[in-house]
C-alpha cells in the first residue's frame, strides 16, 4: 500500500470541495443540492486521487498525476449526480 501525505489528501479534498460547490451553485437548485454536490465532489476527488496512487505508485510524478485523476473522477461523479435532476421543477 502506497503512503500518501497529509498535503496530498488536503489537495484532493480541496479539488472535490471546490468542484462540488461550483457545480451546486451553477445548478441553482437550492442549498440541499449544493451540499449534496459538495459531498459527491469530495468523494469523487478523494477516490480518484487515492485510486491512482494505490495502483500506479506514489512517486513524485504520480503525486502530481493524482491531482489530475482527482479532478477527472470528481467531474465524472458530479456529472453522474447531475443526471438525477434533483431540485428541478
Amino acid at each position: 500500500m502506497a503512503t500518501v501525505g497529509f498535503m496530498t489528501w488536503l489537495a484532493w479534498s480541496l479539488i472535490g470541495l471546490i468542484g462540488g460547490y461550483m457545480t451546486g451553485n451553477l445548478k441553482g437548485a437550492g442549498p440541499v443540492v449544493t451540499v449534496l454536490s459538495v459531498i459527491v465532489g469530495l468523494a469523487g476527488a478523494l477516490a480518484g486521487g487515492w485510486l491512482l496512487i494505490e495502483y500506479a505508485g506514489s512517486s513524485d510524478r504520480m503525486q502530481y498525476l493524482s491531482l489530475l485523476s482527482s479532478a477527472a473522477l470528481c467531474a465524472v461523479a458530479l456529472w453522474i449526480f447531475g443526471l438525477f435532476k434533483l431540485g428541478d421543477r
